[in-house]
C-alpha cells in the first residue's frame, strides 16, 4: 500500500513537472558541426512532437550558461553519455554536473544522424528518380541538366525492361496453366482406360479405327 502511495505521488509529480527541450540554430549547428538535413525550424517542428516535451527552445545557446538555465528555471540539465569540450578542453557541463543538476540519457543504438545521412548517400540516385518522379526540378534537387536527363533515361530503360519481365510472366503463367490442363486430361484418360488397347483408343482413335479397317 505504502508503494502505491508513493507511485501516485511520483506520478503526480511528473505532471507538475516541464519537459523543455532545446534545439540549436543553423548558424551554431552549421558552424562547429556541419551542414544539417533539416533546418533548425523543421527540427524544432519534430522535437515538440515527442510525447514528453512540453515545450521546446530554439535557437537555444550552443553551450549551455548559467544565465540560460536561471532564465528558463531549469532545474535539471539531460545530455548523453558522451562528454563535450569547448575549445579550451573543458568540459561544458561541469558547472552543471557540480551543481548536481545533470541527468545521463543513453543514445539510441542505430539512430543517428550520421546513420541517416549515410542512407541518404548510399541511396542518392534512388532518391533523385523518386524527387523527379514526384514533380521536383533538377534546379531544387541540385543537379545538372545532364544528370537529369541520364537519371531519366535510366529509369526508362528500367520500366521497359519491368513490361517486358511482366508480358514474359504473363506468358510464361499461360504456358504453364495450359500444360497443366493436358496433364490433368491425360491422367483422366489413363484413368478411364481398363486395357493397353482402350488407352491407345482413347489417345488415337484415328489410328484406332484405320487398324479397325485394315483388318477387314
Amino acid at each position: 500500500m505504502l508503494m502505491l502511495l508513493i507511485l501516485l505521488m511520483l506520478l503526480k509529480l511528473l505532471q507538475l513537472c516541464t519537459y523543455t527541450e532545446t534545439v540549436a540554430g543553423d548558424e551554431d549547428t552549421h558552424a562547429l558541426k556541419g551542414t544539417t538535413v533539416m533546418d533548425q525550424e523543421q527540427r524544432a517542428e519534430s522535437v515538440s512532437h515527442c510525447k514528453y516535451a512540453d515545450e521546446v527552445i530554439c535557437p537555444c545557446p550552443w553551450i549551455i550558461t548559467p544565465e540560460f538555465i536561471e532564465e528558463h528555471q531549469i532545474d535539471f540539465v539531460c545530455h548523453g553519455q558522451d562528454i563535450c569540450y569547448d575549445e579550451n578542453g573543458n568540459d561544458i557541463y561541469q558547472f552543471v554536473k557540480d551543481a548536481g543538476k545533470y541527468r545521463v540519457i543513453g543514445r539510441t543504438e542505430g539512430v543517428s544522424t550520421s546513420d541517416i545521412i549515410r542512407n541518404i548517400v548510399r541511396d542518392y540516385d534512388v532518391y533523385l528518380r523518386r524527387n523527379l518522379k514526384r514533380g521536383y526540378d533538377r534546379k531544387d534537387l541540385n543537379i545538372s541538366w545532364t544528370k537529369e536527363q541520364t537519371i531519366k533515361a535510366k529509369e526508362a530503360v528500367s520500366d521497359g525492361f519491368r513490361t517486358g519481365l511482366e508480358i514474359g510472366k504473363g506468358k510464361l503463367n499461360l504456358w504453364k496453366e495450359n500444360t497443366d490442363n493436358f496433364i490433368t486430361g491425360f491422367l483422366q484418360r489413363f484413368d478411364q482406360a481398363e486395357t493397353w488397347e482402350n488407352l491407345k483408343q482413347i489417345i488415337s482413335p484415328h489410328n484406332s479405327m484405320e487398324e479397325d479397317s485394315s483388318e477387314d
